[in-house]
């Protein structure tokens, strides 16, 4: 019962929405998220948490970083409920942003290994 609390809050908070976002996209450090939603560490942590305890997220030992991703079972779920409110989530200024500044980050990556 409570992961199903923990859940339905995750999806209550705008952050952790576009942390989802993100991640559904593209396995990501707490580094990246901070880059990317322009958010200070507390605050993504703080997320990460609650979507790790809700099975939305799961950490990856990755070298010396901790990457976070999609929890695999729970793809299927996020997708839906995401693209069932895709107007509001895509087209707010927030994710707008968010998008801009991930595809920043991944050109930025890709010209580094080039």
């Amino acid at each position: 019962m409570d992961r199903i609390l923990t859940f339905g809050k995750c999806f209550a908070d705008p952050i952790a929405i576009r942390i989802m976002r993100v991640t559904y996209r593209s396995a990501s450090t707490i580094q990246d998220l901070q880059s990317i939603l322009d958010l200070d560490r507390h605050t993504v942590d703080l997320r990460l948490l609650k979507l790790r305890e809700a099975a939305i997220l799961k950490p990856r030992q990755d070298g010396r970083w901790l990457t976070y991703e999609m929890n695999a079972e729970m793809r299927p779920v996020i997708k839906v409920l995401i693209s069932s409110f895709y107007d509001e989530v895509k087209w707010s200024p927030e994710c707008l942003e968010d998008d801009r500044r991930f595809q920043e980050i991944k050109a930025s990556r890709a010209s580094a290994q080039d």
